[in-house]
């Protein structure tokens, strides 16, 4: 599967890929197994999808003034 370039900040993508790991329902197979196109996970087909990879970076650029606009300065506990 190839991913394109990845626009956002390292940081950002370490955090999609452990995100995409912790979420992975691949089946599992030895290493060097390739998988069938149906069994690979949605979290791993959202890889190939470059519009939500970049609606998801502006999401991630976007949170803060969206937090600040709906909480104000009290704002929720960042999870991600």
């Amino acid at each position: 599967m190839a991913m394109f370039e990845f626009k956002g900040s390292n940081e950002d993508k370490q955090r999609l890929l452990n995100a995409v790991n912790r979420n992975c329902q691949c089946p599992k197979r030895p290493l060097g197994v390739a998988l069938n196109p149906g069994e690979i996970c949605a979290p791993h087909r959202m890889l190939i999808e470059k519009g939500i990879i970049n609606q998801l970076l502006f999401g991630r650029s976007r949170r803060s003034s969206m937090l600040r606009g709906e909480f104000g300065p009290q704002q929720p506990k960042r999870r991600w």
